[in-house]
């Protein structure tokens, strides 16, 4: 999952890695970016909706049914989120990049 101000664009950097591993990669845009409908990201808040929409969407109409998550700054944040909400026994872990530790820091911060 990508980064504020970035997009799917993100995750192929290490397709090749991903690949050789035998293993799949779901790179998407979300809400508000790259190809995406939406004129607004929330820095997470929202976009933790969007993961279980698009995990939801995999175990449905894929023979996919575990995944490791991979997220940059707000991806890594978005995954952190999702995880201390929803139970989501499929995901068997995370790699979190760069995430911030604090929403409402993070959007003050960016304000100033």
């Amino acid at each position: 999952m990508h980064g504020n101000a970035s997009c799917r664009v993100e995750g192929y950097w290490n397709i090749g890695t991903i690949l050789k591993a035998d293993c799949h990669l779901l790179a998407f845009d979300f809400a508000g970016t790259g190809h995406s409908e939406g004129t607004f990201i929330s820095l997470g808040y929202f976009e933790q909706h969007d993961l279980l929409d698009v995990i939801q969407h995999m175990k449905q109409f894929t023979n996919i049914s575990k995944f490791i998550l991979w997220g940059r700054s707000m991806g890594a944040a978005t995954a952190l989120l999702h995880m201390a909400k929803y139970h989501t026994p499929e995901v068997l872990g995370m790699i979190c990049d760069s995430p911030f530790s604090s929403l409402e820091v993070q959007m003050n911060e960016m304000a100033d």
